[in-house]
């Protein structure tokens, strides 16, 4: 995920739905469980089970 696909707030990302085209790499590349997604559709990420990785998950995106 580049900055264009997450908006960091308080440690926990969002989705941009509009930029997201669901290919679950940050799924995949999750830790914690903490993203959920259907192939196509934005992802949603859970803030209770998020740990604020966004920079680790960065590098699923950035490696393709």
């Amino acid at each position: 995920m580049t900055r264009d696909y997450m908006i960091k707030e308080v440690s926990v990302p969002r989705v941009d739905p509009s930029k997201c085209v669901g290919c679950l790499l940050c799924v995949k590349a999750c830790p914690y469980g903490a993203i959920k997604g259907e192939p196509g559709k934005p992802v949603t990420i859970n803030p209770v089970a998020c740990q604020g990785c966004v920079h680790a998950l960065a590098s699923a995106h950035t490696a393709h």
